[in-house]
């Protein structure tokens, strides 16, 4: 209420964190039922031994503690960035769960939030809680979209719901504690009802994004056949070595251009585009260039380079006007085929890419091939300064744009021996 940036998040248990936080207890202190089904499932776990009783509500408080203080450092070390390697299609834990609903709303209602801040604050409740016998909390999204249908707007309104909830601790908790495991599991199944109902958006999924439907389905699957805590760690970990695959095939397009030459798109996806000239080839790599994928992208430029090497010489009239203007020989005059390799989308590059850049560029040397360079960014040529790549590559190799090098190359050609160009402008 104090410290946390959202409006709208109401705060208290859910279903996922108190699922994680029951398999935690009955794997440390198993209770000794009569049935014997959570005995069966935990008797392959060592008991929490001491020296001294713990209690369920010992352990659960001690772990609100531990939870408190982690969020806590997270924020002082300013990890809020960890939110953006879960996917959308994971549900995530406590803080996790409350920036990821905290968007939500706040998106909705045209306001931000502070990840932060979020850390400090979810750190903090954490640990106040712990001194009491509770749960680790989290976002309550039942509570949270009754509040927003109420129309709240700050969080003041905890001063109510905390009131409500104090009635239903004091005098209404006593009233369900006789009630059967299967009757309290009944109430947590539907209170996550709305999870399970989110495999209706498996059609959608696959048709936007095959990645993110593995996602959901792996995560799932995993969650099911096993439990809370190891379905979300699979599908976390899924996640990343996904992202690791996405990079790993980039995207290679071959651009084109349209008359007026004032757009340069891939050929395939746009219909009236064509190339600059019959010498010139526009090559695009659509991911950062780093390890996982230099040897994919030295494979294609390679390819590249060997198809322009095999082009035709080129066809020029050479008129000698001073021994006879009316003789016209026609001469053969191979010029130098060219790659512009557009790295507008190379963001980030590590040594072994700086190393395919410099290899492709030896490379078409070797092959009577010019590369050029086209909108490196500046972090990249940072780099490249830093290495010895200009004491292989010319400086001259590398353009600001596109039209740059394309003005450039086909002036200095229009004015080359034995050629006529039409006009430039």
């Amino acid at each position: 209420m104090f410290f946390g940036t959202s409006q709208h998040i109401s705060v208290g248990t859910f279903a996922v964190a108190s699922m994680m936080t029951g398999a935690v207890r009955y794997r440390l202190i198993p209770d000794s039922l009569q049935n014997g089904t959570i005995q069966d499932d935990c008797k392959n776990y060592p008991k929490l031994d001491l020296g001294y009783e713990v209690t369920p509500l010992m352990l659960t408080s001690a772990l609100t503690l531990g939870v408190g203080l982690v969020q806590i450092l997270m924020g002082i070390l300013n990890l809020s960035f960890f939110t953006t390697y879960l996917s959308g299609q994971l549900i995530a834990v406590c803080y996790l769960f409350i920036t990821s609903i905290g968007k939500d709303y706040a998106k909705k209602h045209k306001y931000k939030i502070d990840p932060r801040q979020e850390y400090y604050a979810s750190g903090i409740m954490e640990f106040f809680s712990s001194f009491f016998p509770v749960f680790p909390t989290g976002a309550c999204l039942s509570r949270s979209t009754v509040c927003d249908a109420a129309g709240v707007r700050t969080q003041f309104y905890t001063f109510f719901s905390c009131g409500l909830l104090l009635v239903v601790i004091l005098w209404l908790g006593p009233l369900l504690e006789s009630l059967p495991m299967c009757t309290l599991a009944a109430i947590v199944i539907v209170g996550i009802k709305d999870l399970f109902l989110q495999a209706k958006q498996l059609p959608y999924l696959w048709k936007v994004s095959k990645f993110d439907f593995t996602i959901f389905v792996v995560s799932y699957i995993f969650t099911i056949i096993s439990d809370v805590t190891i379905g979300l760690s699979v599908g976390l970990l899924f996640t990343i070595v996904t992202v690791v695959l996405r990079e790993q095939w980039p995207a290679f397009n071959i651009l084109g251009t349209t008359p007026a030459k004032d757009v340069f798109k891939p050929k395939f996806a746009y219909h009236g585009l064509e190339d600059v000239a019959v010498d010139f080839t526009l090559l695009k790599f659509d991911c950062p260039l780093h390890f996982a994928n230099a040897s994919k992208f030295l494979d294609e430029i390679t390819k590249h380079i060997h198809e322009s090497h095999k082009a035709t010489s080129v066809v020029c009239n050479d008129t000698n006007e001073k021994e006879d203007k009316q003789n016209e020989k026609t001469v053969k005059f191979a010029i130098m085929p060219k790659i512009i390799l557009d790295c507008s989308a190379i963001s980030y590059a590590d040594i072994m890419g700086i190393e395919a850049l410099r290899e492709a560029y030896l490379l078409s040397l070797e092959e009577k091939v010019e590369l050029i360079f086209v909108d490196i960014s500046e972090k990249v040529l940072d780099m490249l300064n830093a290495t010895d790549f200009f004491a292989h590559v010319r400086p001259a190799a590398i353009f600001p744009n596109i039209m740059r090098a394309i003005n450039c190359k086909l002036y200095a050609n229009a004015y080359a021996p034995g050629i006529r160009r039409k006009s430039l402008h």
